[in-house]
């Protein structure tokens, strides 16, 4: 799995044509499996990569920055790793 950075003000240009999930992946429990299958068979439908975006930082820390934020992106990243490479 190749982990491409994005940030809003500097969208990398010539991205692969892909079939992606986006959300904030803070596990991998049934629906977010269900979700990556689907995304995992469409890709190789088309015969295009397969991809998860997900946000950093936490959309807690943005939203309600007084809050205990107990997500971790690198834990999602591992665990789309796993399950999606």
């Amino acid at each position: 799995m190749e982990v491409i950075r994005i940030d809003y003000l500097h969208v990398q240009e010539n991205l692969p044509k892909s079939s992606c999930c986006i959300g904030f992946f803070d596990g991998l429990h049934t629906g977010h499996q269900a979700l990556l299958e689907n995304c995992i068979a469409k890709a190789k439908e088309l015969n295009i990569q397969s991809g998860l975006i997900t946000f950093d930082p936490d959309p807690w820390k943005i939203f309600f920055p007084d809050r205990v934020c107990r997500h971790n992106v690198r834990r999602s990243y591992t665990l789309g790793k796993r399950d999606g490479d």
